[in-house]
């Protein structure tokens, strides 16, 4: 039982914190990668699963720390699937999960994850 639990654990370790339809490619990238207090760019790349890009989709960006929704931005389109919101707010230090849900006008939709670390302002 214990091994059964263990392998387990183990896979569900192993996925990519991902849920909604897996033949949709969704990047999320901030820049500064490692962020201060404050703002920050976040952009998404969307496509099919041959990396096709994705137009017209609705991006929303939710910025969660310690359990607590603490920001929530949407991302515009900017053609060639790629999507931007410019100045995402980052309000306090500390790691953050950054999901961003992607809704296609065809009914797909995709949620990814990514950790991200936020500094203090100096």
């Amino acid at each position: 039982m214990l091994a059964i639990g263990l392998a387990l654990a183990s896979a569900a370790c192993g996925r990519d914190a991902r849920s909604g339809d897996r033949s949709l490619q969704v990047r999320v990238t901030v820049d500064p990668p490692a962020p201060l207090v404050g703002t920050a760019e976040v952009r998404v790349e969307v496509a099919d699963a041959d990396w096709s890009p994705r137009n017209g989709a609705r991006v929303v960006l939710t910025g969660i720390r310690e359990g607590v929704t603490l920001a929530v931005d949407t991302a515009w389109g900017e053609g060639a699937g790629r999507y931007t919101a410019p100045a995402f707010r980052f309000e306090v230090t500390g790691d953050w999960v950054l999901v961003a849900r992607v809704e296609l006008p065809d009914g797909r939709w995709q949620e990814v994850e990514r950790k991200v670390t936020v500094g203090g302002d100096g």
